[in-house]
């Protein structure tokens, strides 16, 4: 009973570290829920094996006070390689940011010798003096030494996510410094052993609340990247529909193409907050890039005639505008030729930039270089840049700039066909041209899928539909799928089109729940489109791992999902107003598990709607009955007997409304 008392009252003895480890699994619990934290994961490790070495430390010492066996000494080196073991910890999260360095092994290996010998001393020499204590304290010193110089070394020059370090690497460097330092210094001064402990034990107490701060400015970083991220898309979304707005006044006008590209330029490099910006269009007949408009004073990004750098700003700015670039020349060309886009945060890391870093003229300090793409065709590239020392753009810069690289692309390309239009004056030209835009706008190969069967049937009506789908990759293994239905045809569908398009792409990209996506895309389209031009849509996600569904609807129609279990469908449903009709509308969502032989389909009226000579409808039941025979056929069979029997039923009769058909089966 005396032993059971003692045990316990040094328990007490360590609660306030018992109290501070169980804060630390609580607080972790609670991020991991918030998000998953990969480069966190050794927190627990760490409480863990703090908590075992502190309850093992109190059975030691309750043994060497009840027994005299004379093993404290055990102890205190079982507390001081513990120690050492967390610094360690602390440099392989370092790692996790900024990779391998070369003496990292050194440091480890040293650690694990000591810890050897220590081990070797407890087990073979039974030799105890003050000089491991001191021993520890070189080994823990140089550990902290080497650990600090790591943790000064990171910037966000050269280390991506950065900020946690940043925020942190001064509590890193201080706590555990300042505590070992303060153990050995007093060292000599202790007679008792037993003072070492219990000051050693307080003080490393204090030391645990290094975990908590760790934590918790993660969580303050992570809430703080939420905002930016929440203010980036707003404002991004706002620059958009701005750019959208204005871009179709200056083409009701009528203007020119380089008057339009101009103001294209002028809002990216206000968006962007950059110094200069240029558009480089690809010519139809040679492969070259020739300037068709710039803001700022973009220098050129190749060498350059010597003579022109001693003349004035004006010479360097008609030299570029005036020399076209070779696809595959120079970075800009490269970018061309290759299509693919290039964010140069620091120039001096970019050898086609040498010339520039040498020259003070010519001198830029951070480029993004976007190609304008349409079907794998090259139409031009766009391209901002930083001039001033310490200034360079960020992944949201690059995040957002591609998206406008995409509409960019989508502008030019309508203003090289549109404006044909309007010289030739033919409606059926106009009409092919909205017919080639939505085309353009439709995904052009479907995402596969180890465990999923996905198939399109898309009929529109006339040249010009007012259906749009869209199928895309998410973040992790999800997919995305959208459906929509625009009120009207012809150019201003086509256009209402573009501009949900636009804003999906963009939202798409970062990690936003499917209502979300929604409730942004109908903020965007609100009050930017006449009131008869609005969309019913609906949209889900999809985990292929998992298997759970996530489901949002605009008053479209609901959600078919075939039950295989049960033999039965289901509807899956979210009330909301359709897109474009009221901007503070809020969309809800619904998630469905989903099982092997379970179906989905998503749908437009033109399906339940086609209608026969009769002047009869193919109807909801008839579709359903049709479906319910044959869900053991596959998707593409499933697709088309649908296809077949709706040509049946419909003979000969014309069709009022475009047909689009989406079919999920889950294997």
């Amino acid at each position: 009973m005396l032993l059971i008392g003692e045990i316990f009252k040094e328990l007490a003895l360590q609660s306030v570290k018992f109290f501070t480890l169980f804060l630390i699994s609580l607080y972790y619990r609670y991020i991991s829920f918030k998000r998953p934290l990969p480069a966190f994961r050794f927190i627990k490790y760490i409480t863990i094996m703090l908590l075992i070495r502190d309850v093992v430390y109190c059975l030691l010492r309750v043994l060497n006070r009840e027994l005299s066996l004379g093993i404290l000494d055990n102890g205190l080196f079982l507390l001081n390689i513990t120690d050492s073991i967390v610094l360690l910890f602390y440099l392989y999260w370092l790692r996790e940011y900024t990779g391998k360095r070369n003496h990292d092994i050194s440091i480890f290996i040293i650690n694990g010798f000591f810890a050897l010998l220590m081990l070797l001393n407890i087990f073979l020499f039974k030799f105890y003096g003050t000089w491991y204590g001191y021993a520890l304290f070189g080994i823990i010193v140089i550990t902290i030494i080497y650990l600090s110089v790591n943790l000064i070394g990171v910037s966000i020059y050269n280390t991506e996510n950065a900020d946690i370090i940043l925020l942190t690497k001064a509590t890193l460097i201080i706590i555990p410094g300042t505590i070992s330092i303060i153990i050995y210094l007093v060292l000599p001064f202790l007679p008792k052993l037993d003072s070492l402990v219990i000051l050693q034990s307080l003080i490393y107490s204090l030391g645990y609340l290094l975990h908590i701060y760790i934590i918790y400015k993660y969580n303050e970083l992570f809430d703080r990247e939420q905002m930016l991220e929440l203010k980036f898309i707003s404002n991004d979304l706002e620059s958009l529909f701005e750019y959208m707005r204005v871009l179709s006044t200056a083409i009701g006008k009528k203007q020119e193409q380089d008057e339009v590209l101009s103001y294209v330029i002028e809002s990216t490099v206000k968006t962007t907050s950059a110094e200069a910006g240029v558009i480089l269009k690809v010519d139809e007949y040679e492969d070259i890039l020739k300037v068709k408009a710039v803001c700022g004073f973009f220098p050129p990004l190749y060498a350059v005639p010597e003579i022109l750098i001693k003349q004035k700003i004006s010479s360097l700015e008609a030299y570029f505008k005036s020399t076209p670039i070779r696809l595959g020349e120079s970075i800009l060309g490269e970018v061309a030729k290759s299509g693919k886009p290039r964010f140069i945060r620091q120039s001096r890391d970019e050898p086609l930039l040498s010339y520039n870093i040498n020259n003070n003229t010519l001198y830029v300090n951070s480029v993004i270089i976007i190609p304008l793409v349409i079907q794998k065709r090259v139409l031009g590239v766009l391209a901002v840049l930083h001039r001033e020392r310490g200034k360079v753009f960020s992944e949201n810069d690059f995040e957002h700039l591609k998206t406008f690289g995409e509409y960019a692309a989508l502008t030019i390309d309508f203003l090289d066909t549109y404006m044909e239009v309007i010289e030739k004056r033919e409606m059926e030209k106009e009409l092919e041209i909205a017919k080639d835009i939505q085309q353009k706008l439709l995904p052009k190969k479907i995402p596969r899928m180890n465990n999923v069967e996905l198939q399109v049937f898309y009929t529109p009506v006339k040249k010009v539909s007012g259906d749009y789908y869209d199928i895309f990759n998410l973040k992790g293994d999800k997919i995305g799928i959208v459906i929509c239905d625009v009120a009207g045809k012809g150019y201003p569908a086509a256009i209402v089109m573009v501009m949900i398009r636009s804003i999906l792409h963009l939202i798409t990209k970062s990690d936003r729940e499917i209502a979300t996506i929604l409730t942004w895309v109908n903020r965007g389209i609100a009050g930017q489109i006449e009131i008869d031009h609005y969309a019913t849509m609906s949209m889900f996600s999809f985990d292929e791992v998992s298997k759970e569904l996530i489901y949002s609807n605009a008053a479209h129609h609901p959600l078919l999902i075939y039950r295989k279990k049960t033999n039965q469908i289901e509807l899956l449903d979210t009330e909301g107003l359709p897109i474009g009709i009221e901007k503070t509308t809020r969309y809800r969502q619904k998630r469905a598990k989903l099982m092997s032989g379970d179906i989905i389909t998503m749908y437009t009226d033109g399906i339940i709607e086609a209608m026969n000579l009769k002047g009869e409808q193919y109807s909801s039941e008839r579709f359903h009955k049709l479906l319910l025979d044959n869900v053991d056929k596959s998707a593409k069979e499933l697709i088309d007997l649908i296809k077949a029997d709706l040509q049946v039923f419909v003979g000969n009769a014309d069709q009022h409304d475009d047909q689009t058909l989406i079919l999920m089966k889950v294997n």
